[in-house]
């Protein structure tokens, strides 16, 4: 567990090395220093995971830290499950940026690009963090580093199905191929993993689901998980999938210095919608 302005969270941990991200597995633990996030060095990434659905009191405490904007938005869920899971999750992506560039939680002022991305409010803040956070059902993720663009992204496979109008809708037509040619058992697992990856990478690149990153195909990705890709753009990024729980997927995208990658992996153009 972790208290921070009074507010109590259980959390786990991992800290990954960049030189290490390709295909790594991360292993969490749990989190028990009070007040302060571990230590982030030049170089690598922290992940978080939290549990949201906590009890109502902590809940009072944690929509404390918000801003006003933030109690608007909170405010605007129809649903009491899904507002207490908003205002536990802002209250907690402010205790830790506050706890990696040490300011108080309660004044931090955040601002979204224009596909919503979050991000500190103040161009070059301290140290230039870079975050980014995912959620799916009563779990967050969480991803910390310093000056990379970074993406996360966590899915929960649905009970009722309908990856497949997915496939077919949006993905690039390799991708959709790539899927439908496995065996049955394995499709859907297959579409979960290249969905986060999609979105994690997207979201890292700070663009929406129509821009031609979206569109590019990810499929060699699925047949080399230890090369590095470099997008249309030519940015080029390190990254990783793993199911951290039952029927959960997660990605990670990190942006990388292309002059240090090892013969990273070109994607092929995007499809044309």
């Amino acid at each position: 567990m972790a208290r921070q302005d009074g507010v109590m969270f259980e959390l786990q941990w991992c800290q990954l090395a960049m030189a290490d991200l390709l295909g790594a597995v991360p292993v969490f633990l749990n989190w028990a220093a009070p007040g302060t996030a571990p230590h982030l060095a030049l170089g690598e990434l922290q992940l978080w995971f939290a549990d949201l659905d906590r009890p109502a009191g902590a809940v009072a405490d944690c929509e404390q830290l918000l801003s006003v904007a933030e109690r608007d938005r909170a405010a605007k869920y129809r649903f009491v499950v899904d507002r207490r899971r908003f205002i536990v999750r802002r209250a907690l992506l402010r205790q830790l940026v506050a706890s990696y560039i040490t300011q108080q939680a309660a004044t931090l002022e955040f601002t979204t690009n224009p596909f919503g991305k979050p991000q500190l409010a103040t161009p070059g803040a301290p140290g230039n963090l870079q975050f980014n956070l995912a959620v799916a059902q009563n779990r967050a993720l969480y991803g910390f580093t310093w000056n990379r663009a970074l993406g996360v992204d966590l899915a929960h496979c649905r009970t009722a199905g309908g990856w497949t109008e997915i496939v077919d809708g949006f993905f690039h037509p390799n991708e959709a191929a790539y899927i439908h040619q496995l065996p049955p058992p394995q499709q859907e697992r297959a579409f979960y993993k290249l969905w986060t990856l999609k979105e994690a990478l997207v979201k890292a690149g700070g663009v929406g689901l129509g821009d031609p990153l979206a569109r590019e195909d990810f499929s060699p990705l699925m047949h080399n998980a230890t090369a590095p890709c470099v997008d249309a753009a030519g940015r080029c990024w390190q990254w990783t999938c793993w199911e951290p729980t039952n029927r959960a997927f997660a990605a990670v995208a990190v942006e990388h210095d292309r002059g240090h990658a090892s013969a990273p992996l070109p994607l092929p153009p995007p499809c044309r919608v």
